[in-house]
């Protein structure tokens, strides 16, 4: 299907989009201690609990059950990546203190597990990092950042958030209605307590610190929220709107399981000597219904129907996404978001207005798998994305909560995790 190629060189040319990019030597903070992958060489990154490809990467301290990073790279050779772990406050900058002070055995190490792809039109190698292992175990829970350096340790490639919880005390949630009227329709809102009666905490209103999640995204996470009610053994976090989210809408999915047969989303498969070709069904906005059907909650898992391996022969496809909009929306830019765009704004999942499909197009290199997605806006003056007038938002949602407790004693130089919780709005 090449026509899709001519009307995308146009889109992308007068729009001015560039969909190149290169590694970082020494990306801001910002995002060196986020989630972001800054090689273009490097696809499929995912970060989750082992045997569990949809969860947050936290680690129980010194239980056995590792976190597990894996990634595909597209270069000609086989690279050696080294790896190291930043401990970071409840608000993840970096602390004070040294790696030896968190880290038992090394302080850093290589990505020595790897292996080819084969059965594939797209040849890449594979790579996979356990946390705990034999170099490298953690002594103290909090917050941390992988970053995955070249060998040489020069350029950063990627980083990826991970926590490390040693249970102390208990997490209570549960959905409320959101006591602001004007929200009652399209937003959700929960309350929790802490609760630890066997432990004294003397000064909880500096000691303590919550954090909450929505759906594994950080780009929307209250940090550092403090408690309205101070008791002996509990704290409760209930003042109105503090937990209050955009609801949303269900995911869109999108079944890339199987390349030889069109179906569900997938318009059209075309297969050429240098790869597959994937055309998806036009889009529509959806804001003014609600939808009610399972999805993965934004995030995304790599598996085959077409052979056994899903990690070394799942291949690669461009993949044509079409957003039908017959008025093109002058301030903002329209992007493709999820876990596949790692729940970041990135200049490869931005969409370019096409005059002769009426609508936004992008192409994206994706692996077969499962995926979720959105179509967002972004105000070209800079702001906050916009999802409500795309897919709208809608309080019957379901969405996946996470609370996240930290605990600095008087005296002590980092932020313990000492509890994680969670609760689904239904």
């Amino acid at each position: 299907m090449y026509w899709r190629y001519w009307f995308l060189f146009f889109a992308v040319s007068f729009c001015g989009i560039s969909l190149e990019g290169r590694a970082v030597s020494t990306p801001p903070d910002s995002l060196a201690l986020s989630n972001y992958t800054f090689d273009p060489q490097i696809h499929s990154v995912k970060f989750h609990q082992a045997g569990f490809p949809l969860t947050l990467p936290i680690l129980q301290l010194y239980a056995n059950l590792p976190v597990v990073l894996s990634f595909d790279d597209f270069s000609e050779e086989v690279r050696r990546f080294y790896y190291t772990i930043v401990q970071c406050t409840y608000d993840w900058k970096p602390t004070d203190m040294s790696p030896s002070e968190y880290l038992d055995s090394y302080t850093d190490g290589y990505i020595d597990d790897y292996d080819f792809s084969f059965n594939t039109f797209t040849s890449f190698t594979h790579y996979e990092l356990s946390l705990p292992n034999d170099e490298i175990q953690i002594t103290r829970s909090g917050n941390y950042v992988l970053q995955v350096y070249d060998e040489d340790g020069e350029t950063l490639l990627l980083s990826r958030r991970f926590m490390v919880v040693e249970p102390m005390m208990d997490v209570r949630a549960q959905m409320v209605m959101p006591r602001v009227v004007a929200d009652m329709d399209s937003r959700q809102e929960l309350v929790f307590s802490v609760e630890h009666p066997e432990l004294e905490i003397r000064n909880p209103q500096v000691e303590l610190k919550a954090t909450v999640l929505q759906n594994n995204r950080w780009d929307n996470a209250v940090i550092g929220a403090r408690a309205r009610v101070f008791r002996p053994d509990r704290e409760v976090y209930d003042r109105p709107g503090q937990f209050s989210f955009e609801a949303g809408k269900e995911f869109r999915n999108l079944d890339l399981r199987s390349f030889r047969s069109a179906s569900g989303r997938v318009a059209d498969i075309r297969r050429y000597p240098d790869g597959y070709e994937i055309t998806l069904h036009k889009d529509y906005k959806r804001y003014d219904v609600a939808r009610d059907y399972a999805d993965a909650n934004g995030g995304f898992v790599i598996e085959t129907f077409d052979f056994d391996n899903n990690d070394l022969e799942s291949d690669y496809a461009d993949v044509l996404f079409t957003l039908y909009s017959p008025t093109k929306y002058e301030d903002y830019d329209v992007y493709i978001f999820g876990e596949l765009s790692e729940f970041q704004i990135k200049p490869e999942f931005r969409m370019a207005y096409n005059n002769l499909v009426n609508g936004y197009v992008a192409e994206v290199e994706l692996k077969q798998g499962f995926y979720n997605y959105y179509y967002v806006l972004v105000p070209k003056a800079g702001g906050r994305m916009d999802i409500s007038r795309t897919e709208g938002s809608w309080r019957s949602t379901e969405n996946i909560y996470t609370i996240l407790v930290y605990y600095r004693p008087f005296g002590e130089r980092y932020d313990r995790l000492v509890a994680v919780g969670s609760v689904s709005s239904r």
